[in-house]
């Protein structure tokens, strides 16, 4: 059997040479048999990475952190270089408008009121849904200004993702060190194709949210809950998936050992705190225009995205099928609540285990589901190696394919037997899980 040192060099080199490829694939929606083909040679070496690596782990032999680090930052430059997703000439867009002093919320691309900054912005073109105003949450508005004002170019928007990236990196090995976990862990996070492509590739903002909220768990569970409350309101205000984790951290907090007068006076702290970093950051978008209208508009097209789209969904596809689209709706939040539950009367100190579930449960029920809203919960399987959620972030890519379909027809469409293939994997892995639970066998990565 090769030597941990040597499965690291060779699965890293594969994965390294499987990034080149699928840069020289660019762009992905004009070539997606063979970005697929790439990414699935990745996705192959990452997976014998971790499965060898948490072997390994159990035999008492830990892979070289410098080797782990070295692979997935060479991954990261080789993607770096590739065409944005079409999200990122929004952010730029949306940079704009908020550095010009105008709200994105209220104005929507298209909008009469902004067509001189049209003309001086190359991305305008390019937007999706130019008709929308902004739906990104308040903390992204202002990151999204505070880059545009500096350099107002996608590659420095990619590149202050990498940098958020960095620091989910950073707390994410000490947090693994905080449960006792080797550092080689990271392994799972770092070198998963689809993080490396959604973030250095694509340019998705969602490891921003994801690198605050570890960063709150890891101050949380250091015992420094008024800078864990500001940061998590944070991440809630940069992307609301964050959120979803909140009944883990109540359900961890009701179970510190404390008399009901800290408990009072800790949580008065925390929600002043939330208050605060919420009134801060989204004031000014709250506040009515002239016309007294539009008091609202952070949350407009937000509402408008929950109840008129829906891709690439899985439970929530079922109970469209079951039920009207109000009654889907209250089926999926029904799903969520029982886990929320589940969560809060367990009570576990460690808010990890919670905070994953809640958030695998949220994927499972949301009408829309993009592969790059894996990374918000990726990390969390550092910690819990969930197959079925790795071999997820895996064969979500397969959703590349309709894009063979839509380059010659100009419309939007879902192939039905993509989701079947996508998410075998998942649902089966739940009911062994389930199976096994119901049995009595419990296993440490379930």
């Amino acid at each position: 059997m090769l030597s941990s040192r040597t499965s690291a060099t060779v699965l890293g080199a594969v994965l390294v040479a499987a990034s080149i490829g699928l840069a020289a694939c660019d762009p992905v929606v004009a070539h997606p048999v063979a970005s697929l083909a790439c990414f699935s040679l990745a996705f192959c070496a990452y997976a014998l990475a971790c499965f060898r690596m948490l072997s390994d782990e159990r035999h008492g032999r830990t892979w070289s952190l410098g080797i782990l680090i070295a692979v997935a930052v060479c991954c990261r430059l080789l993607a770096l270089p590739a065409t944005p997703s079409d999200d990122v000439h929004r952010y730029l867009w949306e940079g704009r408008v908020l550095s010009a002093g105008h709200d994105p919320y209220r104005l929507s691309p298209d909008s009469p009121d902004l067509a001189h900054l049209a003309l001086s912005a190359p991305e305008h073109s390019e937007i999706n849904h130019p008709d929308w105003p902004a739906i990104y949450m308040p903390f992204m508005q202002w990151w999204q200004r505070l880059v545009v004002g500096i350099i107002p170019e996608a590659w420095a928007l990619k590149l202050s993702f990498l940098l958020a990236e960095a620091g989910l990196c950073i707390a994410l090995l000490a947090l693994l060190s905080l449960c006792g976990l080797p550092a080689s862990r990271l392994l799972i996070y770092a070198w998963n194709p689809l993080t490396i492509f959604a973030t250095a590739n694509q340019g998705h903002h969602d490891v921003v949210a994801a690198a605050l909220l570890i960063f709150a768990l890891l101050l949380f569970m250091r015992r420094a809950p008024t800078t864990a409350t500001a940061v998590f309101t944070c991440s809630v205000l940069a992307k609301g998936f964050a959120l979803a984790v909140f009944p883990a951290l109540l359900a961890s907090r009701m179970a510190r050992d404390s008399t009901n007068a800290e408990n009072r006076q800790s949580l008065m702290r925390m929600a002043a705190t939330a208050i605060f970093v919420f009134a801060a950051l989204s004031l000014p978008f709250l506040i009515p225009d002239a016309q007294g209208d539009g008091k609202l508009a952070m949350f407009g097209s937000i509402q408008r995205f929950g109840t008129q789209m829906h891709t690439n969904d899985s439970l929530y596809a079922i109970a469209r099928s079951l039920f009207s689209p109000q009654g889907a709706r209250i089926a999926m939040a029904a799903v969520w609540s029982v886990v929320a539950l589940t969560v809060i009367r367990r009570r576990e100190s460690n808010p990890l285990h919670g905070c994953a579930l809640l958030l695998g449960t949220l994927l499972l029920v949301l009408p829309t589901i993009h592969p790059w809203y894996l990374v918000i919960l990726i990390p969390f399987l550092c910690f819990f190696p969930w197959w079925g959620w790795i071999l997820l972030s895996g064969t979500t890519a397969l959703t590349w394919l309709p894009q063979l379909e839509i380059q010659q027809t100009g419309q939007w469409v879902e192939w039905p037997a993509i989701k079947v293939l996508e998410y075998t994997p998942l649902f089966v892995w739940l009911a062994l899980v389930a199976w096994k639970r119901l049995s009595g066998r419990t296993d440490q990565h379930s």
